[in-house]
């Protein structure tokens, strides 16, 4: 006899369907059919998460050598704005060991700029490499003094 309950095992075991006796719940929450939908959506999304974590690391690498290969051309854009300000530097204090007046230097400097400048070049970039270019050959005219 089952002392909790006040009844006898066997009444217990009667009285407690097994898993066929129950009534069958539909598709609702607790059926046979939800546990195996839930896990096919569980499934699904676990293979949707596999594949976007896939082509996000792929994402990420091709995203990491774009990165790279515009920081070399940063650094190349550096060397090259570097050299070009040696050699407007040079011209400018040529010129003005020539003998050239200072407006002169202007002119030359500036009628070199247009002639190397390429037409494809933004012209917001051109002035404002012109700026920069009309700048250095003044300060290295007068600092040549």
């Amino acid at each position: 006899m089952d002392a909790l309950r006040g009844r006898s095992v066997t009444d217990g075991a009667a009285a407690s369907p097994t898993a066929d006796q129950r009534p069958a719940r539909e598709d609702g929450l607790g059926s046979r059919a939800h546990i195996r939908a839930t896990i096919e959506r569980a499934r699904a999304a676990i293979h949707s998460a596999r594949d976007r974590t896939t082509s996000s690391r792929a994402a990420l690498a091709h995203s990491d050598a774009l990165v790279g290969a515009s920081e070399q051309m940063l650094q190349q854009s550096l060397a090259l704005r570097a050299q070009l300000r040696a050699s407007v530097t040079a011209y400018a204090r040529h010129l003005r060991a020539d003998g050239e007046p200072p407006q002169r230097m202007l002119v030359l400097v500036k009628s070199a700029m247009r002639e190397a400048t390429p037409p494809e070049l933004d012209p917001y970039d051109a002035r404002a490499l012109m700026e920069d270019v009309v700048r250095w050959s003044i300060e290295a005219y007068y600092h040549a003094a």
